[in-house]
């Protein structure tokens, strides 16, 4: 596991949006997810983004939106990118 993939799964472990390590946003694996490097965090705005992980993060308790994700089925990831 890469460093920038650890500081990512750490802002992760506190989303309200992390159920077992599945992103309920984009249905994404977040082990996986994590690991892309132009990959980023589906909330508005992203708790992290593309390789500018390093920067300062706002990291909110409450999500910002109503509870529930898209409909996306569990165990099928598919990175962001390629969903749009």
């Amino acid at each position: 596991m890469s460093e920038l993939s650890e500081y990512r799964l750490a802002i992760c472990a506190t989303c309200p949006y992390n159920q077992d390590n599945i992103c309920i946003l984009c249905g994404c694996d977040l082990a996986i997810k994590t690991l892309g490097p132009n990959e980023k965090c589906p909330q508005i705005p992203p708790k992290w983004n593309e390789e500018t992980s390093s920067k300062p993060v706002r990291v909110s308790a409450t999500p910002s939106f109503a509870s529930g994700g898209p409909s996306v089925p569990v165990g099928t990831c598919i990175p962001c990118s390629q969903k749009r």
